[in-house]
Parts: C-alpha cells; structure tokens; sequence
C-alpha cells in the first residue's frame, strides 16, 4: 500500500521533502560516523539525505522500495538499489545505517525483522539512526500504514529485537510549515 502511494505521488513528495533541513540531525549523528566511511541510507525518497552524505565524502549506497524513487534516484546517485529492508542481506558493510522516516510504515513484526537485518549489515561499533513520527497511532492515514512511537516503545522495539544500544535521543518539530505541531523521536544506537 505505502510503495504504491510512493510510486505514484513520487515527484510530489520529492518537491515537499527535498529541502527540509536536516542540518541539526546531521551534526548530532555524523561526528559518529569515520571520514568516508560507508552509510545505508534506507528509503532515501527523495535522496536529499544521501546527496548530503555523498557531498561530505562518504561511501553511500540509497535503498527504496519504491520503483520511482530508485528510477529518480539512479540519475541522481551512484548506488542505489531496489530492494525492501526487511529482505535485505548486508552483512557487516556499513559504519552507519540511517532510517530517516522510513520505518514508520512498517507494523511490529516487520519491523522486528528489519531491525535484526539493519543490525546485521552494521559493522562493530557502528551506528544506526532512526526517526519516527512520535505518538500512538496505528492505522491508515492519508493512503499509508503508519505506526507512530514514543520514545519507550521505539527503544524497547529496537532492544527486543537486537543487541543495540542506545546512545542518544532527542524529540524535533516537523519543520514543514504544513506539519507544524506534529514531533519525531529520533535515536541513535550502537552496535556493541
């Protein structure tokens, strides 16, 4: 149902999510991360994020479930790769994983699964980020599944269904001036 929405309304959601600004949740996640090092960007969309990344001089592969986004992204970036995260067979490759928005459209078994795969493609040490829109909710909204999390129910996700950590956590407004009032958990874990 999402990757459908996605296919279709691919252009619309690139011209409104292209130029929000992600700087503060760069600056809080990337000290982490080695000079060039290798990042997943999982669901890029729009590939705003993976540009950046691309732009500071890191090994960036960008991930989608939707066929547009990976026809857009592939005259845009250099790796990308068509291919849902929960299926995904990376093993040890990437000093950080990064899940802006991405995860939110998958249910708790779904994302138990993607969770154990991200932690696989991670290599010792490395760092997975994740945001999600924060609440309760669970249902159909606007043609999507969505599944909003607090901060206890997105780290007790994460924990029951790896061995990651968490180092970090913060609470942002949506900067989209038609999403004013509305928040996302971010948080970082480690791979121990």
């Amino acid at each position: 149902m999402s990757k459908d929405y996605y296919n279709i309304n691919a252009e619309d959601f690139i011209q409104r999510t292209m130029e929000v600004d992600m700087s503060d949740i760069y600056d809080w996640v990337l000290p982490g991360v080695q000079e060039e090092g290798r990042i997943l960007d999982v669901g890029f969309g729009s590939g705003r994020d993976s540009l950046f990344f691309l732009a500071m001089g890191y090994e960036v592969t960008s991930m989608d479930t939707s066929q547009r986004f990976v026809a857009i992204g592939r005259e845009l970036l250099p790796d990308v790769i068509l291919e849902d995260v929960c299926e995904m067979t990376f093993s040890e490759e990437f000093d950080l994983v990064w899940a802006n928005a991405s995860l939110l459209h998958l249910n708790e078994e779904e994302f138990a699964v993607a969770i154990a795969r991200i932690e696989e493609s991670l290599q010792e040490g490395a760092w997975f980020y994740v945001s999600m829109k924060r609440g309760d909710f669970e249902g159909i909204r606007n043609e999507r599944y969505f599944k909003f999390y607090t901060k206890e129910t997105l780290v007790e996700a994460v924990t029951e269904a790896s061995s990651l950590e968490l180092v970090d956590y913060l609470e942002t407004e949506d900067s989209r001036e038609s999403h004013k009032g509305e928040y996302w958990v971010n948080a970082l874990f480690i791979k121990p």
